[in-house]
């Protein structure tokens, strides 16, 4: 079977905030479809796009894909194979620009002396921009045996994007601060497994259970010729934190720019204290900026099961993300201010940290002098942490660890014979208890849930994250 079109045409008209926006997208593509003897199947498309939101002289751009499966099950004869399914394939997906970045435009501002104002905005448009080739690579499998009790899918894959447009930094004696620039290539790779089945399937008793892992790896293989790195997003109070895009290394890079000073051997360097301090008082570095985490996790997955017996049946769900950092502000402000619990500990000689040095109170440093010499001692509990808020950007640096089950329910089945038995008609009915979000178990970032990434910004910065929240409800379900 082949499929194809001639011509396809789309254009756009939109106004957001007093402005009205146009583009026009020509669009030529095709598909076809091959199959023999239920065996080997072939799919191929190929499209060719002409957009007005690119450069006239060079507008066009061209992308498709192919695949191919093979039924490996209807050349095994075995009964312990139901089903096992071979695959390959070769996808671009292309894409452009928002529409005005090629020439330099003006934006209305606000009113001045009666007269309406006008600028250039401060990223430096681009009239070569390219557009952007996405280009992945799979093969997988999948498989279901004993009578359909253990099933599979496992996927290998690379996605390739080039000439990804970006907003790269530009020194700001060029009157911007970004400029519009394709980098040269983003490489994603990885695998993913799913694994299920029912380990037990009696009549009164029955177990169904699945798992999911996923592992990516993320690298910024090439940016541009004559810049190897970028700042996608910063921010700062009194020092700064910074996600980056680094050639040779995953894209999220997260720097900090100050913290508490340690020798090589992981000591405080301490100094002497003074009448606000106490005792002693750390060392701080700033201005200083290092690499403290990345965002990209090392591996994400899920896990679920399901058991009935007889009209009863318990579900849950859960599922986890190990590795990557993150910036946690609400950490940061908490600490500062002293609203968490660990601002008023019980000190080491029996008295709360909250109370002044003099009388036994103050939290214990121990560490080193500049010379490596021993040193230890009190510090005023307000000084250390608020200062610490302020002058540690490292500190607030969190792994995104977590494990947090999902959902949990209960549901009884009426039993067929009462609800016939009832006479008006009701064919199915169930009552469920249904728990959602009950249990964060796990959480390697102290004081909010890792798993509602909806408050992180620019998938690196908490700013502040609402609590989160546990709901429980009854499900009652009836089919007449």
């Amino acid at each position: 079977m082949i499929d194809y079109y001639n011509l396809k045409a789309s254009s756009s008209t939109y106004s957001t905030n007093n402005e009205e926006k146009h583009y026009k997208t020509r669009s030529f593509f095709g598909t076809a479809t091959i199959g023999w003897d239920d065996l080997i199947y072939l799919d191929g498309s190929l499209r060719y796009d002409v957009d007005s939101r690119l450069p006239a002289d060079n507008n066009g751009y061209l992308y498709g894909g192919a695949s191919i499966s093979f039924m490996a099950s209807k050349l095994i004869n075995a009964p312990w194979l139901n089903f096992w399914k071979i695959r390959a394939s070769i996808a671009q997906v292309g894409s452009t620009i928002e529409e005005y970045q090629i020439y330099p435009t003006y934006t209305v501002g606000t009113k001045k002396n009666g007269q309406t104002t006008m600028y250039e905005p401060n990223t430096l448009k681009n009239e070569h921009v390219l557009p952007t080739i996405s280009t992945s690579y799979e093969v997988g499998t999948e498989f279901k045996m004993f009578n359909n009790r253990f099933y599979g899918d496992i996927n290998f894959y690379r996605k390739d994007t080039k000439n990804d447009i970006i907003d790269a930094n530009e020194l700001p004696q060029s009157g911007y601060s970004a400029r519009k620039v394709n980098a040269g290539l983003v490489r994603n790779q990885g695998v993913e497994i799913m694994l299920g089945g029912t380990p037990v399937n009696t009549r009164d008793f029955t177990w169904n259970l699945s798992a999911n892992w996923s592992k990516n790896n993320n690298m910024l293989i090439e940016l541009t010729p004559d810049q190897h790195d970028y700042t996608i997003y910063w921010t700062r109070f009194y020092d700064a934190w910074y996600n980056k895009a680094i050639e040779g290394k995953p894209i999220g890079v997260i720097s900090a720019a100050s913290r508490i000073v340690r020798n090589d051997e992981g000591q405080l360097v301490l100094q002497e204290g003074n009448a606000t301090w106490g005792d002693v008082r750390p060392t701080f570095e700033r201005g200083v900026e290092k690499e403290v985490g990345n965002v990209q996790p090392k591996f994400t997955g899920g896990f679920s099961q399901d058991f009935r017996y007889k009209n009863w049946s318990l579900g849950m769900s859960l599922d986890y993300l190990v590795g990557g950092q993150l910036v946690s502000w609400t950490n940061m402000w908490g600490t500062g201010s002293g609203l968490f619990a660990s601002t008023a500990k019980i000190n080491d000689r029996g008295v709360n940290e909250r109370e002044p040095v003099g009388i036994g109170g103050g939290v214990h440093l121990t560490g080193v002098d500049k010379d490596g010499n021993p040193m230890d001692g009190y510090v005023d509990a307000y000084s250390y942490y608020h200062n610490l808020a302020n002058y540690s950007t490292d500190s607030w640096v969190y792994d995104r660890t977590y494990v947090k089950l999902r959902e949990l329910s209960l549901r009884y089945d009426l039993p067929a014979q009462f609800l016939k038995n009832l006479g008006i008609g009701i064919r199915k009915a169930s009552v469920a208890f249904v728990a959602t979000n009950p249990w964060l178990i796990y959480s390697a970032c102290p004081n909010i849930d890792p798993s509602e990434i909806a408050g992180v910004d620019y998938n690196y910065l908490e700013g502040g994250q609402a609590m989160s929240t546990r709901s429980f409800g009854l499900t009652v379900n009836i089919t007449f």
